[in-house]
């Protein structure tokens, strides 16, 4: 093999190994964006291989795949692949898309070790039939599973798939180890997303596309705390659809920057293409659509922007998890919420007590606070902002005094309204912002109900 395990991966074999020797057929293996699963799962391969066993990883997304063939290429172990376009060659190790393999199913009968690649999935039908097949045909096969989020995407727990649950190192540890970069988050804008609806477990996408299209100050907002907290660093942003990864990324060219978007209408060569263009600096920012989340390893990568809201845990893992690679000079990652994820789901770092549950399962997530000054996002019950080191002003309400830095400012409300309704600018909101103490993110909001008002008049 090419690689040396780490300290914390060898440990985490070891472990999966004991549970298969208690008698488990199915162990799930739990462990961060980041810590290498995809090298615990070769290892594991390896193993099997050479006691003669026949192995079958499953992969859900075509890039996955290719990913997943290279690294056991690296590591000399001869494989064949079952997916559309590939000629099916009979060695003991396959790499099969789910998609592909559910519909030849019959040409298969029997492996020893079936490995489900990030095993979120497992809900899906086409998973089931895959594994309802092989236990049938044969009760001796085992079954590895890997990921950062032991739940489905709809929050549900993998308990109907696997016996018993291995969790390795967490966030913190490997963050401390220099194995992954810690992560800053900034919240600099705030949507209200109480009117969408919900399917198949996450925000409907066509609703979150038209509230989208419709609040224009969003990737603006985006660009700018871009361009102030990560100018011309290595950067990927993840989109709700298609045409707002499009857009996206020309607002980003328009403002300077080598930007690309990346989705599923583009053939797996021009994706690659586009993300050893990232890698090698040719481009800022990559703009993706359900493109590079799992399994993508740029370690590169050093500002996170999220325009996607979502109600999955799993998702908001993966996403954010594509900048916490460790890299030669890369202090900390920046992560920009734009849409407000981290209060749904706290900070990716945070420890989470994981259970193997077939119900719904919702941890504990702490509170979240957002600073007012520099908009970082850190743990409710510290008293004072850990970027920029300045506590949160208090408001006197009955008096309408605003407290900022240990001064006190009275705010006549009636003048305000008046600068307000004669402002004819982004830029004119923005002052009166800074003379009032109010944030940034109140100009955009007061813009935006002006630009509405212009459009429905």
């Amino acid at each position: 093999m090419t690689y040396k395990l780490r300290e914390y991966q060898a440990r985490d074999i070891e472990r999966i190994r004991a549970e298969y020797r208690a008698g488990a057929r199915s162990v799930l293996h739990v462990a961060p964006t980041g810590a290498g699963k995809t090298v615990v799962f070769s290892h594991i391969t390896n193993n099997a291989y050479n006691k003669g066993k026949s192995v079958l990883i499953l992969t859900h997304r075509h890039n996955l795949l290719q990913q997943t063939s290279e690294k056991l290429t690296e590591n000399g172990l001869r494989h064949g692949i079952i997916a559309a376009g590939y000629s099916s060659i009979r060695y003991r190790i396959q790499v099969a898309s789910v998609q592909t393999l559910v519909r030849r199913l019959d040409n298969w009968e029997y492996f020893d070790l079936i490995i489900n690649d990030e095993c979120h999935h497992l809900g899906a039908k086409s998973w089931q039939k895959i594994r309802n097949h092989f236990c049938k045909e044969n009760t001796k096969t085992k079954f590895y599973g890997c990921t950062a989020t032991p739940i489905r995407l709809d929050n549900y727990g993998l308990g109907n798939d696997f016996e018993t649950m291995v969790v390795g190192a967490d966030y913190n540890y490997l963050i401390n180890k220099g194995f992954l970069s810690k992560p800053r988050y900034y919240v600099p804008n705030h949507i209200n997303l109480d009117d969408i609806k919900k399917s198949m477990g996450d925000y409907n996408k066509k609703q979150l596309r038209d509230r989208f299209e419709s609040d224009r100050y969003i990737i603006g907002n985006a660009i700018e705390f871009y361009s102030k907290l990560a100018e011309y660093k290595p950067c990927m942003v993840f989109c709700i659809n298609i045409k707002e990864a499009e857009k996206t990324a020309l607002q980003f060219r328009n403002a300077g920057y080598k930007a690309i978007a990346i989705h599923s209408k583009m053939d797996y060569g021009e994706v690659k293409k586009a993300i050893m263009d990232l890698r090698d600096g040719k481009v800022h920012i990559i703009v993706s659509c359900d493109m590079v989340g799992e399994g993508t390893d740029i370690p590169r990568v050093e500002c996170i922007i999220q325009l996607r809201p979502t109600l999955s845990l799993s998702l908001n893992h993966q996403q954010h998890g594509r900048g916490l690679r460790s890299y030669p000079g890369k202090e900390f990652s920046i992560h920009i919420d734009q849409v407000g994820n981290c209060e749904k789901h706290g900070l990716i770092h945070w420890p989470i007590k994981w259970k193997l549950t077939k119900d719904k399962f919702e941890p504990k997530i702490a509170a979240v606070k957002t600073c007012p000054f520099c908009f970082a996002a850190y743990p409710a019950y510290m008293k004072k902002c850990p970027q920029c080191g300045r506590i949160k002003p208090v408001k006197n309400r009955e008096n309408n005094i605003e407290r900022r830095q240990g001064e006190l400012k009275k705010i006549d409300y009636i003048e305000l309204n008046k600068k307000t309704k004669e402002a004819k600018s982004l830029h004119e909101l923005h002052t009166i912002a800074k003379e009032t103490g109010y944030k940034p993110g109140w100009a955009y909001h007061i813009w935006k109900q002006k630009q509405t008002r212009k459009e429905t008049a």
